[in-house]
């Protein structure tokens, strides 16, 4: 899609700012910009139980990045082989579940190995409703056509903007053209659904590359524009490494510039307690239309400022849709009223 050149200067302009009322300025801009294509709304999703996650590596991964060491992996559920992954699916449908992430480590190449459950992925969207959301890490169109033709509805494509971010926090220097060509894959391969995911602070906790990221998402329409922070994993190299809220709330910003007709989403990977409160604050100034798993506080804050609350039991980078939306009884035992 056309970024238009006002917004990337205005972009570039917030990416670099730290005067404070400039940046409230631009936040409310945002703001009123997501309003008004989107309403005066927040959606707020839930994963978890609702929306699996299942790794087809357990947690076997070819790289060893500084953020994750293989611990990111740990959270999911393991299915390497084809029988497992019927099997899981089959159970995750029998209760109640309504959709999967399909992801797994990387290979040295900076790819998921989804390839050898094509077939077992068209049987399990032949006996199961699931909706199946696919992270492929890079995607070739020849791969990302197979995993369109087998059933998977869509694709969460991580895009980085800088080369040295790539090669010090991966191991692995994955230039800018090799997102470009796994988000026009994606589009030319006929995904329903392709939401890029944008990392805050993925370079050691400090902004570098992220407006380069949304000029690469640029190169097509996406869904939408999932914006997640450096999460500090304990026993990690970057496990003491904490993104200022306030670089999370400028990339919200410039994301709903860039794309005003296009969602932009809070996603689950940031930091916990208080640091996560201010990034959900700040960014719901910013101008997200949805946050996943969002603290009570701001659930709170967000009723009180006279936005309509949606909740979902999905990952947040599907588009809301009536069958995952979550019950008042459900939502109660979340402690949400």
């Amino acid at each position: 899609m056309k970024i238009s050149s006002e917004a990337l200067a205005l972009a570039k302009k917030i990416f670099k700012s730290k005067n404070k009322d400039f940046l409230e300025k631009v936040f409310s801009e945002a703001r009123s910009l997501a309003d008004k294509n989107f309403g005066k709304k927040i959606n707020f999703y839930f994963t978890s139980n609702f929306f699996p996650p299942i790794s087809v590596t357990g947690t076997g991964c070819a790289l060893n990045c500084l953020h994750c060491q293989h611990k990111l992996l740990e959270m999911m559920v393991p299915a390497k082989t084809p029988k497992d992954l019927m099997k899981q699916c089959l159970s995750f449908w029998g209760m109640g579940v309504k959709g999967i992430l399909l992801s797994g480590g990387c290979q040295s190449d900076f790819t998921v190995p989804l390839e050898k459950f094509t077939k077992t992925i068209r049987e399990i969207k032949k006996k199961t409703g699931l909706f199946i959301l696919a992270h492929t890490g890079l995607l070739a169109f020849e791969k990302a056509k197979k995993l369109v033709d087998c059933g998977v509805d869509g694709v969460a494509l991580d895009v980085v903007g800088s080369p040295e971010t790539t090669r010090k926090v991966y191991g692995v220097k994955i230039e800018k053209k090799k997102f470009v060509e796994s988000l026009i894959s994606a589009k030319k391969a006929g995904f329903k659904v392709i939401s890029p995911h944008v990392c805050v602070g993925l370079h050691f906790g400090k902004l570098k590359g992220e407006l380069e990221a949304l000029k690469i998402i640029g190169s097509i329409k996406p869904t939408t524009v999932v914006i997640t922070v450096l999460m500090p994993l304990p026993g990690t190299p970057m496990g003491d490494f904490l993104v200022n809220p306030l670089d999370v709330a400028k990339i919200v910003a410039a994301a709903k510039l860039l794309f005003p007709d296009v969602p932009v989403t809070l996603g689950c990977a940031r930091s916990k307690g208080r640091v996560k409160e201010e990034i959900e604050k700040l960014s719901v100034k910013a101008g997200v239309t949805s946050i996943a798993m969002p603290t009570k506080k701001t659930y709170e804050t967000v009723k009180k400022s006279g936005f309509k609350v949606e909740f979902y039991g999905a990952c947040c980078a599907v588009p809301p849709q009536p069958r995952f939306r979550l019950k008042k009884t459900v939502l109660s035992r979340l402690g949400f009223q």
